[in-house]
């Protein structure tokens, strides 16, 4: 889990896990939860460098609203490309 706060206050939180790929030995982390009033890309900066460091190699991020301009241009700057109603990023790993 990752907080974002601003005046000691929590202002946004990231909730991630990490599993197996089906049919492979790689694996995935994806967003249970990512809901931020301010904080959102350094806890998407936070998320991306923890899933890297779990050795994952693809993120998987949902999407709760259709329109949301701000997310999108957030997630395409972080290098995540839209995927239906997903984002996804691969991570180079070594095996």
């Amino acid at each position: 889990m990752f907080v974002a706060k601003r005046a000691g206050k929590i202002c946004g939180m990231l909730i991630a896990s990490v599993d197996q790929l089906p049919f492979s030995r790689r694996k995935s982390a994806t967003d249970v939860i990512f809901a931020a009033d301010a904080g959102g890309e350094l806890l998407l900066d936070a998320f991306l460098a923890w899933a890297k460091a779990k050795r994952v190699a693809r993120v998987d991020m949902g999407v709760s609203q259709d329109d949301n301009r701000a997310m999108d241009v957030l997630y395409r700057r972080k290098g995540l490309i839209r995927t239906g109603g997903m984002y996804m990023k691969n991570i180079e790993v070594d095996q």
